[in-house]
């Protein structure tokens, strides 16, 4: 393991250790620019893959996904105390429900800890759709006092990380693991410090890139299972990759309100999108020179379940080898390994 791993592997075991200023969202299409605006650090909540759900198991119906559960128990259990907000997003059915159900536990008493809020993001490209989001930006922007100076300042911000995250991107040929920790930390962590202080190792070239779409994954068992001498996992589509952060915003916008609300609808990649996830795909795959794709899907997830047929039949007539994985357990622990294993066994005789 480098030294880097190391690191990397110090912020998940508990990403909320070195947060000094308690601000943090749940989706990924919450305004990272707004809340970096605040000038306080802003963090995904954490999950956990492997640790027991009894207290949200209690609550939350089985249609809810694992890292949904895992965050419920953690708040019951009182890890997020210290956080002052926790921004949700009504852009991922999932991550709503979830705040619907913090808010009741608290009204009846059985949860305590920060104030959750809503972001309620509109995806139909119509100009009503963009003056409903416009106007959810400035609703979030008033509960975290946040004025039009200081977004754009948050704009600069974000943009340093959106900059460092394409540079990842392109400089990825091997190394999935590894890479996988990087974008994982970017939701928790400072990753220009980090990287500052660690040089990333270097990797050879593989000769057959993969590209990991579908469902957001645990953690980086799925990478570790197709990573071999020969191939690995160098890019990802999924709600939480780095492509959520979307293209680098301009900060002389003359309405940054506006630019932003653009740019966030234009950035999703959940079910509630209206990009076409096929031609999507297909674009990701172009972009990062992938040898073949693997789609993971949760059972949770079956918004985006619906597009495989389509998904399937464009890769097929792209002349890309697929590997679906649907309705799969969250924790990866029903064999998906093995199957991606063999799957990558069959591109590299």
């Amino acid at each position: 393991m480098s030294s880097l791993d190391a690191r990397l592997d110090a912020v998940l075991a508990d990403p909320l250790t070195s947060v000094s200023a308690p601000l943090a969202y749940v989706g990924a299409d919450v305004p990272i620019d707004l809340l970096l605006a605040t000038g306080r650090p802003a963090v995904h909540l954490p999950w956990q893959c492997d640790a027991s759900t009894p207290l949200a198991d209690q609550w939350l119906e089985s249609s809810f996904p694992g890292w949904a559960r895992s965050i419920l128990q953690q708040w019951a259990q009182g890890r997020f105390d210290a956080l002052d907000q926790v921004v949700f997003t009504r852009g991922n059915d999932a991550v709503q429900r979830l705040y619907y159900y913090v808010c009741e536990l608290q009204r009846r008493g059985l949860l305590g800890g920060p104030v959750p809020r809503i972001f309620d993001i509109a995806y139909i490209e119509r100009e009503s759709s963009l003056q409903h989001t416009i106007g959810a930006l400035h609703r979030l922007a008033e509960q975290l006092q946040v004025d039009e100076a200081a977004l754009r300042d948050g704009m600069v911000r974000a943009n340093a990380l959106r900059r460092q995250m394409e540079q990842l991107q392109q400089q990825r040929s091997g190394l999935g693991p590894l890479y996988e920790k990087l974008g994982r930390v970017s939701l928790f962590s400072d990753l220009a410090s980090l990287l500052a202080v660690e040089a990333l190792p270097s990797a050879a070239p593989v000769a057959k890139r993969l590209l990991l779409a579908g469902s957001v994954p645990p953690d980086h068992r799925l990478h570790r299972a197709a990573e071999t001498p020969h191939s690995a996992i160098i890019g990802e589509i999924h709600e939480w990759s780095a492509a959520r952060l979307g293209p680098v915003l301009d900060t002389d916008a003359k309405d940054p309100w506006r630019a932003l609300a653009i740019q966030r609808r234009s950035a999703g990649l959940g079910a509630r999108s209206f990009a076409d996830p096929a031609q999507r795909l297909l674009a990701a795959s172009a972009a990062m020179r992938a040898d073949a794709v693997i789609v993971w899907l949760s059972a949770d997830d079956e918004g985006i379940a619906w597009h495989v047929p389509a998904q399937r039949a464009a890769l097929q007539a792209a002349g890309l080898p697929a590997l679906f994985l649907t309705a799969r357990q969250w924790d990866c622990n029903d064999g998906a390994a093995a199957e991606i294993e063999q799957f990558v066994r069959g591109l590299c005789p």
